[in-house]
Parts: structure tokens; C-alpha cells; sequence
């Protein structure tokens, strides 16, 4: 007899009956009556029955991977412990910011008919179950309307609900557009204050990999199937979760009524944000041969190589890296910082992001006052001082847990999830406070530190918030204008600004450090392990309450205003206005003419002084500055009649060039014979012990 990675249901005496009347659940306290019980856990077991003096068999391949049998059929059903047929209904709304993922037809372009390149569709998964809802043809904001439906036993083993978004294809696999996971556990109470799982209605957010479009596959595929950390906004989904008991149609998709459509307008109105920041230095870059620029972003705002977004001052100047010295790189932005500025529309859920932002607050103020009285404990024992260490932190967390503020329905549009995760929170902190009461009274406990670590554990459960509808802030590292190199990811609600300090976010307005990090796989493969560090600001709020940003203001700083055109030129000889491939005036990347007799001040603005030619920042810097070694290369030119045959010297063409086809000259200003004939700068020397090394790597120049 054998049991392989089988799930079993723990159970506990029974103590109390649950009845679940109107979504909640009523627990009622009586004496245990025998055995039975309700599930209070899972357990996943491998158990064999053997003779006496049999050896064990090792169970590790008798079964397939551990993590693909994580599902309700696997589950080894007990006598007496009641599970009950339940029904997660999903209603999938809407889904808007969806990027391109199929190629454009040509005909279209020539015509500048737009197409929306995108066929979406919806999948629900749980439990190894799921739903998949219609197709939307032709559509990057698809409106479904429909309900999805899996059934299940509740309580569940699993605690993942899954939520993708595909794009279907004809003759290849579908892709995957996003990809985002709730768990369950968030969605339903514990303990003495259990409800069924319900959810929204409510934007969900996905990420992946970077959202601009390309006929090769994505190199980063993974990140939109939810496997790592998604580097990129890759669109959100309106929906709302609703649980069922012993209900079931068998239909596994319906349309939702016109009524719940009317029902969820209000939940999508949205308010003016401001996202602010400045650039104050950028080091340790590991990009050293091009521009560079980074892009501020939340959701597709910002987005600058997005065509479907309108433009917004949200990146940087392109710089050119300069060398440290050392083995890093730099932009020198020195006195003048660069400031981007995103206007934006979000559902406003500041009543849920302050009371996050002040349950983070308590879990740091906590963690930190607990480390300081091991400190203390360590340090001069467990007597006077350390009592008194005790009755301070004590006294600080009863304050911070004092009842928490309802919303006024009448302002902010609430679920039915916001009021029982309110009347949880509520709960939790009281329960805290009695217990501080308690341990105040007997501070000689042996376990006073772990009484304390465990008043963190269950703050930091109540301090998430699962209806987090605002997109992440995403600040980006573009090499040459249009390749996306390294990223980093703030939670929004750490910049959000409250007039409460107790809400604001940690880092809002404040001068903070981020380690930009490459996406997917690249991060741990890449050749450099460290992409870059960032010093800057950020300010994050609603558009009415930007003046509050006082910390601009005390840097000492002057906020300057520019109106940017670039001119292009080429050289034949001497420098001249292009008439080919640019305007003569335009945008960065010349696609976009501009002239400067067109610019306009917008109203309320005026130009102050003439237009003045502002050269790019390291072209005043020298090529060797800060450099205490350069990699010196040139190239042989030779020819062969035929593939693997012998090479000859090229009698019509120089030798020796460098990468561009260029002669090499010599001391007398003629060309080189020889790769030892070529001579350093000026003030320089060659390295001690350094050869000429043939690269084979790279056997051509730059024009093949």
C-alpha cells in the first residue's frame, strides 16, 4: 500500500460550528462532540506500508514534478471533514492599455489606417482548472462582459487564483500578453473573522516584459507568463470575484447582465495625479558606448517609445557616459538636473493606499524598536533600562494601533472587500492593544521579545492591500534612444502623498538611491552584475496637491522651463543643413520636424531671452578624461577569391584602417605597414607586458 504526494486535511476537534449566512461566516462555540472536524490545514504526504525488517524505498521519482500536482484532484479526502462545492465566479469587465502583438498590415500603413494589432481573450485558472472567456478581434481596449466560472471544495488547498491575458494566433500559439496572480487567503478573512473570497470590482495590473512590438520572438517571454518580476505595464483588467456555496449551473462562461455594467461605472471614475521627479546623478552605468536617457513611467504614461501614447516630458536628456576613473560610468549632469513631469488619471484609491502606508509605517517603527532591545538586552542585561525600553514601545504601539479611520462612502467608492479587510484591521490592532495592556502589567516575562515578534508577524499579514489598482512607478535605462536596458519598480503608495505623515510614503519627496536591475534572465546572465545606481527625487499625488512638494524647494534649487529643438547638419567638407534623411530641425530622433519659428509659449507662459545652442554634456569632457586605460584597436584588410581560401593583401586599398574603413597614419602622416607601427595619444604609453590580440570574435568592421 502507497500514498505519492498525496494533499491531506488536517483537522481539529470540533469546537465550533461555522454557518455561512450572506457571504459571511458565523462561528458558534460549543463542547466537542467526538472527532469530526472542520479543515484547519493541508498537509502533502508520501506513505508506504511495509513488512517488518523491509527497507524504506526512497520516494523522491515515484511521482512527477512537486509542483504540478498542487490541484483538487490530488486531494486525499478524509472521513468526517467537511468540504464544501463551491464556485469562484470571475466577471471580467474591460481591459484597456494593451500593447501591439501582432504585425501591422502594410497596406494599412500605406493607407494611415490604424489597426488595433491585438485579438485578446481572458483566461481564469485555479486549481488546475480554467475558464476562458470570448475573443476580442482587433482590439487593445476589449470590452468582455463576461462571467467565468470554476468550481472547486472550500476550504482549497491551493491559495493562487491566476488571471492572464492571451493573444490568439492563427497557425502559431497564442501569446501571452500578462499575466497576475491573487491569493485567496487576501481575499477571504482568518481566525474569528471569516468570509467567502470575494474580490472588486477592480482594475487589476499586469507586467512582463517590455511592451514594444517586434516580429522576432520575445527574449523575455516568461516574465508575461508570471514567471519572475514583470519589467514592464503591459495593461489591466476590470473584474470582480464573487464565491458561492454549494451553487453550480455547469456553465463555465456567461454574459454578465446590463445591470452589473451599470453597477461597476462608478468604480472606474478617476482623479488628475501628478508624478514628479528629479534626476540628481546617475553612476556606476553599465553602458559606456552610447546615450543614455531614463524614462519615468506609470502604467503607459511616460511611456516614450509607446507611439499610441501622447508625448510627455518623462525622460532625460540623451547623455553620453563618461568614465569614473575607475571601472564605472557617469552622466555629467553636474549643476543642471534633469526634470521629468507625468500628468495622469487613476481610480482614486487613497483611502486604501494612506491605511496601507500607515500599517507599513507601524511594521518598520516596530521591527526597528525590536532590534534595538535585543540590542539593549545583549548589552546591559534585562534590568532597569530594558524594562524601561519595554514600557516606550509599548506606550508608541498602542498609539499606532488606535482604531483606524472608516472612509466616508460618500467620497470614495468602496467594495465589499474594503469593509471587511477594515473591520479585520480593526480587530487585529484592538486585540494588540489589550494584549500591550496585559504585558505592561508583567514585564518580567522570559518571552517579552518574542510577545513583541509576534505583534509584528500579524501586522505585516493586515498590512497588504489586495484591490491595488495603482500601477506601479517604473523607471527605465534607454541606450541609444530605443533599446531598453535595465529597470526598477516602485510600489506607487510609497510615493503617494497625504497630509498625515503616518499615511504619506516612505520615500516621498525624498532623496532616495535605486539600483537599476536588467529584466527576466538577463539580470543573472548579463556580464556586468550591477546596471546602474540612481540618486533622486520623487513626488506622487493628486494634481491639486502639488504645492505641497516643499522638499524641491529646500534643496535651493531653481526649476527652469525649455522649449528643445534639435538641428541636424552633415559634413562635406564643411558642416551644412541635411536635405535627405533629417529635417533641419527636429526631435532627438528626427522623425518630428521642428522649427523654431513655429514654438509657441503655452498660456500663461512667455520665452525669456532668445533661443541658445546648448552642446551635448560630455562633449565637454575629453574622450581619455577620467580613463586610466584605453583599449587601442585597428583592423586588417585582406580578401579571398573563395570561401576557406587563402587571404591576399588588398593592392587597391590600405592595409591597415580602423573600424570605419579610415587609414591609419603614421608619425610622418603616412599609413602604417604594420599594427606596431601604430602609436599612442599623446601623454600616453602602451601597458607593460600588453601584446597585439587577434579578436577573433569580431572578424569584420562595422560594415561587414
Amino acid at each position: 500500500h502507497i500514498i505519492l504526494r498525496k494533499w491531506i486535511v488536517l483537522a481539529e476537534p470540533q469546537q465550533s460550528e461555522k454557518i455561512i449566512q450572506g457571504g459571511n461566516v458565523i462561528t458558534k462555540h460549543r463542547q466537542p462532540q467526538g472527532f469530526d472536524g472542520q479543515a484547519a490545514g493541508f498537509l502533502k504526504v508520501s506513505m508506504v506500508v511495509l513488512e517488518a525488517g523491509m527497507p524504506a524505498p526512497s520516494l523522491e521519482n515515484l511521482a512527477g514534478l512537486t509542483g504540478e500536482d498542487d490541484i483538487e484532484s490530488n486531494l486525499l479526502h478524509l472521513p468526517g471533514v467537511s468540504l464544501s462545492p463551491a464556485v469562484f465566479s470571475l466577471k471580467v469587465y474591460k481591459a484597456v492599455d494593451i500593447p501591439q502583438m501582432d504585425h501591422e498590415n502594410l497596406l494599412n500603413r500605406l493607407r494611415n489606417k490604424k489597426k488595433d494589432c491585438a485579438d485578446p481573450y481572458c483566461v481564469f485558472s485555479f486549481a488546475g482548472k480554467q475558464a476562458k472567456s470570448s475573443v476580442s478581434y482587433n482590439s487593445r481596449s476589449p470590452q468582455f462582459n463576461e462571467k467565468l466560472n470554476i468550481s472547486f471544495k472550500y476550504p482549497s488547498v491551493c491559495d493562487k487564483l491566476k488571471i492572464q491575458l492571451m493573444d490568439e494566433d492563427f497557425g502559431t500559439p497564442d501569446d501571452y500578453i500578462g499575466t497576475i496572480f491573487i491569493f485567496v487567503s487576501q481575499l477571504s478573512g482568518q481566525g474569528g473573522n471569516e468570509f467567502l473570497p470575494t474580490f472588486g470590482p477592480c482594475f487589476v495590473n499586469m507586467y512582463g516584459s517590455p511592451r514594444e512590438y517586434s516580429d522576432w520572438p520575445s527574449k523575455h517571454e516568461e516574465l508575461d507568463k508570471g514567471i519572475g518580476e514583470g519589467a514592464a505595464y503591459r495593461g489591466r483588467v476590470l473584474v470582480e470575484l464573487e464565491t458561492k456555496l454549494d451553487v453550480s449551473n455547469g456553465l463555465e462562461v456567461e454574459p454578465v447582465g446590463s445591470a452589473d455594467d451599470v453597477r461597476v461605472q462608478p468604480y472606474m471614475q478617476t482623479e488628475e495625479f501628478r508624478l514628479l521627479a528629479v534626476f540628481l546623478e546617475a553612476t556606476m552605468l553599465a553602458v559606456e558606448d552610447a546615450q543614455v536617457e531614463f524614462e519615468l513611467s506609470i502604467g503607459n504614461y511616460g511611456n516614450k517609445l509607446d507611439d499610441s501614447v501622447s508625448p510627455r516630458p518623462s525622460s532625460t536628456p540623451p547623455t553620453n557616459p563618461v568614465s569614473d576613473g575607475e571601472k564605472y560610468y557617469y552622466l555629467p549632469w553636474g549643476n543642471s538636473k534633469p526634470y521629468v513631469r507625468i500628468d495622469c488619471e487613476w481610480e482614486d484609491i487613497s483611502f486604501r493606499l494612506g491605511v496601507l502606508n500607515k500599517l507599513l509605517k507601524i511594521c518598520r517603527d516596530l521591527e526597528r524598536n525590536i532590534y534595538m532591545l535585543k540590542l539593549t538586552a545583549s548589552t546591559s542585561g534585562k534590568g532597569h533600562e530594558f524594562k524601561n525600553s519595554i514600557c516606550d514601545i509599548l506606550g508608541g504601539l498602542k498609539k499606532d494601533c488606535s482604531p483606524l479611520s472608516k472612509p466616508d462612502p460618500k467620497e470614495f467608492k468602496m467594495t465589499k472587500l474594503d469593509l471587511q479587510v477594515h473591520e479585520t484591521r480593526q480587530d487585529v490592532l484592538a486585540s494588540i492593544v489589550v494584549e500591550c495592556e496585559q504585558l505592561e502589567s508583567n514585564l518580567d516575562r522570559p518571552e517579552v521579545i518574542l510577545i513583541l515578534e509576534s505583534f509584528l508577524k500579524r501586522i505585516q499579514i493586515i498590512a497588504v492591500e489586495p484591490q491595488n489598482s495603482m500601477p506601479d512607478v517604473i523607471i527605465w535605462m534607454i541606450k541609444a534612444e530605443r533599446e531598453r536596458i535595465a529597470y526598477c519598480r516602485i510600489p506607487a503608495n510609497e510615493l503617494l502623498y497625504f497630509n498625515d505623515e503616518n499615511e504619506r510614503g516612505e520615500k516621498c519627496g525624498k532623496t532616495i538611491d535605486v539600483n537599476l536591475k536588467f529584466p527576466g534572465k538577463e539580470d543573472s546572465s548579463h556580464k556586468s552584475k550591477f546596471a546602474g545606481m540612481l540618486r533622486l527625487m520623487i513626488w506622487f499625488g493628486r494634481k491639486k496637491e502639488q504645492g505641497e512638494w516643499q522638499e524641491l524647494k529646500r534643496t535651493g534649487g531653481r526649476l527652469s522651463v525649455y522649449a528643445e529643438t534639435f538641428e541636424n547638419q552633415n559634413r562635406l567638407g564643411t558642416w551644412s543643413a541635411t536635405k535627405y534623411s533629417r529635417p533641419a530641425f527636429s526631435n532627438a530622433n528626427g522623425t518630428i520636424s521642428l522649427p523654431k519659428d513655429n514654438f509657441q509659449a503655452p498660456e500663461g507662459w512667455e520665452f525669456s531671452g532668445h533661443w541658445e545652442a546648448h552642446s551635448e554634456l560630455s562633449t565637454q569632457f575629453r574622450m581619455d578624461s577620467g580613463c586610466k586605460t584605453f583599449l587601442e584597436d585597428v583592423f586588417e584588410n585582406e580578401y579571398r577569391l573563395i570561401p576557406g581560401g587563402l587571404w591576399n593583401k588588398n593592392k587597391t586599398q590600405t592595409s591597415w584602417t580602423d573600424g570605419f574603413g579610415k587609414e591609419i597614419l603614421d608619425e610622418n602622416n603616412k599609413p602604417i605597414q604594420d599594427k606596431y607601427d601604430v602609436k599612442p595619444p599623446r601623454g600616453w604609453k602602451w601597458s607593460r607586458d600588453q601584446e597585439w590580440i587577434i579578436d577573433l570574435d569580431r572578424a569584420v568592421d562595422s560594415n561587414g
